[in-house]
């Protein structure tokens, strides 16, 4: 077996470092700093690190077709594009409604699936306070979003597919209920 090597970046310091990324188009990893509402970004080949700064808490990213990521956030899924200042500028793409996406809660770790669709959960902020009102909702372009497909979660992490794309993973704490097929 060969030897794992770790490295530090010097200069990057995450409170809430999650969801890295790779993008293969551009070389470069992405992740996010949860509570300073920052995406991250390396590149590859050069070491060079720079961030940028949004308006709400960026729980997680993937890379969309245009160049832009699509990531869930405190109140729903959105575009960011990321300029050249340093700021993350947001488009809504999708929300649930206020009744599944109350004060308190955001959206947590997300992923694309093989067929483009981004998929993340929901979950209330204050974990001590254990309520299970998380939901995994999905979005694609085209059939907007849907869901949740899953409810009932504290908090919802680890989504993975098989190679082959009939299952799905999902790391749920708490009793969970599967509101919908998951399969289109």
């Amino acid at each position: 077996m060969s030897q794992m090597q770790i490295e530090r970046i010097e200069g990057v310091h995450c409170a809430t470092g999650e969801s890295p990324t790779w993008n293969a188009a551009e070389g470069a990893w992405y992740w996010v700093d949860i509570p300073a509402r920052r995406v991250w970004r390396l590149d590859h080949a050069t070491r060079a690190a720079r961030y940028w700064e949004a308006p709400e808490m960026v729980a997680c990213v993937a890379a969309a077709d245009d160049g832009s990521l699509v990531a869930g956030m405190e109140t729903g899924i959105f575009r960011l594009t990321l300029g050249e200042d340093g700021d993350a500028k947001v488009t809504l793409l999708a929300a649930p409604p206020s009744s599944q996406l109350g004060e308190g809660m955001r959206f947590n770790d997300g992923r694309c699936d093989r067929q483009g669709r981004f998929w993340s959960g929901t979950m209330f902020m204050d974990m001590g306070a254990a309520r299970a009102v998380g939901g995994l909702y999905s979005y694609g372009a085209k059939s907007g979003l849907a869901g949740p497909v899953v409810s009932g979660m504290l908090t919802q992490n680890g989504l993975a597919w098989s190679p082959d794309g009939s299952t799905f993973f999902l790391a749920a704490p708490a009793a969970i209920s599967r509101s919908s097929p998951i399969g289109y």
